[in-house]
């Protein structure tokens, strides 16, 4: 019983200083095609996934974004696309309304498996800074383009 204890606590610890994005208020509500590419969902019980293709152009609008970018009304905010096999892509969203971004995404043939957004980063391409997008619905869990 003390061996299981001790390997508890070890893994809470581990978890607790590994470093991760914060998850905020900005939602992913729409993922639509601009050059006849396809897109399926969102899709998924907890972390949600956009199914979109390789080679293709997307409009991502974010809603929610209020805790950043003055409350939401700077004219722009940063944002990165991460993908390990890809590389990540820095972009710039652009002001739509109070809290509203959009920024056009084009997939690189080289994106596999998922990827997450930050928003409000700090620029580049370094996850160091920003905030997760969350969930359409509720914002709760994430929201990854599935390549």
């Amino acid at each position: 019983m003390r061996h299981r204890v001790t390997l508890a606590g070890i893994a809470l610890v581990a978890l607790a200083l590994l470093p991760h994005p914060a998850r905020a208020n900005a939602r992913l509500v729409a993922v639509t095609p601009v050059d006849g590419g396809c897109v399926n969902g969102p899709t998924g019980q907890y972390v949600e996934a956009w199914d979109v293709a390789v080679g293709s152009t997307y409009r991502l609008r974010l809603e929610g974004v209020t805790d950043c970018a003055n409350g939401g009304t700077d004219a722009t905010v940063n944002v990165l696309v991460l993908n390990s096999s890809g590389g990540n892509t820095p972009l710039v969203a652009q002001w739509v309304a109070d809290g509203t971004y959009e920024f056009t995404f084009a997939v690189p043939t080289t994106y596999c498996d998922t990827s997450p957004i930050l928003y409000c980063t700090a620029g580049g391409n370094s996850p160091s800074t920003g905030l997760v997008v969350g969930r359409h619905d509720t914002g709760l869990y994430q929201s990854h383009l599935r390549a």
